[in-house]
């Protein structure tokens, strides 16, 4: 049974999601809101989407929807999310979810009094992209991890535009360079010291934004972000022994690019993954957990698509390093980001946002796809009294930051 999903707003990130929830089996958008109800109406009569409300609270009210996807603007997202799970929603909230620790533990807070889902989305870690990249540094393809370098970039050229005002919580860092800090946390773990610098704007906010962060076992990783400077996508990982580049790291699109290279002295390797649309990945997960049958990073809705086990490399291997294959799962399509018109050759996005405030929970009973059982980087659903609290009749999935930055599992 798919999941019936609300979507507060009519913002132009819905151009992602819509089509990414009717190639789902797994999810229905079936009510859409506005602050005007004739903007709602005609949106949901373009998108072929069932109901129309004239405000977020009408939709909150509707008793059919199992939960809320909210791409409202940063400022308005916790107050949102919690408004949702105070109505018994369960909440995908774009990211960022929120400016600082405190608001974020305060709304997981409510979703876990709700005994709902609350997730920020973040579509990237979602892709068999992402576990690929994990899998090849776990089996040591580039030797002991050294460095991230990691850059976020596009033009704003609309004065008006949300991400360049202070008030509504823009900048380049909340906007894009999240991609590059969430990216780095779910390879290195929590940062032991952090150093940034900005360049702001008129109205205080970031427009060039460049940070340094240390992990243990002396990794060190840099970034850079920015809504005026030219298009950039990339991330590298150096190790020991090799470099791993990744040209579209975000959203593991299309291009003549392959998608991971690996280089060892003379050698390299290319390695592909499936081409799948991360946002249709992000509901089908979002779904399976909400249904209390998977992890939202890489449960049961992705299970057919988990990266193969990677080979342990040596350090000098005699034969070049084996590549996977790209292949076509069942229904699922190839991804092509529908906005690529806009932005010549590779395929870009440039509305990305801010890195997630929070992070899972861990279950003694279900163990990570990627990590084992003491991951600390993903979503579990924790067992617990009133299994019917979440469709499926499986338990509660509950996202409390503290567990990861505290650093003691579970909790």
């Amino acid at each position: 049974m798919a999941v019936r999903l609300g979507v507060l707003s009519t913002a132009r990130i819905n151009e992602l999601m819509l089509p990414a929830a009717r190639a789902s089996e797994r999810v229905e958008i079936v009510a859409i809101a506005s602050r005007e109800l004739s903007r709602a109406q005609q949106y949901a009569a373009e998108h072929g989407i069932e109901r129309a409300y004239g405000s977020y609270e009408a939709l909150l009210q509707d008793t059919d929807l199992d939960g809320v996807y909210i791409p409202l603007p940063n400022h308005l997202h916790v107050d949102w999310s919690e408004r949702a799970l105070a109505a018994g929603k369960h909440v995908l909230c774009e990211k960022p979810l929120a400016r600082s620790r405190q608001e974020s533990e305060h709304a997981f807070d409510a979703a876990q009094r709700a005994g709902r889902i609350l997730a920020e989305a973040f579509m990237c870690i979602h892709h068999p992209q992402t576990l690929r990249i994990k899998s090849l540094l776990d089996a040591g393809a580039i030797g002991h991890l050294r460095l991230i370098r990691a850059a976020q970039s596009f033009m704003v050229t609309e004065q008006d535009d949300v991400r360049l005002f202070r008030e509504l919580e823009g900048g380049a860092l909340m906007d894009v360079g999240c991609y590059c800090v969430h990216f780095a946390r779910f390879i290195a773990g929590e940062p032991e010291r952090v150093y940034g610098e900005q360049r702001l704007n008129d109205h205080g906010v970031d427009l060039l934004f460049s940070g340094t962060m240390r992990f243990a076992g002396d990794i060190l990783a840099t970034f850079d972000a920015g809504l005026d400077v030219p298009r950039r996508d990339f991330l590298e990982l150096v190790g020991a022994d090799g470099t791993m580049e990744v040209h579209d790291p975000w959203l593991g699109g299309e291009g003549e690019d392959p998608l991971i290279l690996i280089r060892r002295g003379d050698e390299t390797e290319r390695v592909a993954t499936e081409q799948l649309n991360p946002y249709q990945l992000q509901l089908d997960d979002f779904a399976a957990a909400s249904q209390a049958n998977g992890s939202l990073v890489s449960g049961a809705a992705t299970e057919s698509h988990k990266p193969r086990p990677s080979r342990r490399y040596t350090r000098r291997p005699t034969t070049a390093m084996p590549s996977s294959s790209s292949r076509q799962l069942g229904s699922r399509a190839v991804w092509r980001d529908p906005r690529a018109s806009e932005f010549p050759g590779r395929i870009r996005t440039g509305d990305l946002l801010r890195e997630r405030s929070g992070r899972g929970s861990l279950a003694d009973d279900v163990a990570c796809p990627v990590n084992g059982a003491r991951c600390r980087h993903c979503c579990h659903p924790r067992r617990r009294g009133g299994g019917d609290r979440a469709r499926g009749g499986g338990g509660v999935l509950t996202l409390r930051p503290e567990h990861v930055l505290a650093g003691r599992p579970g909790g």
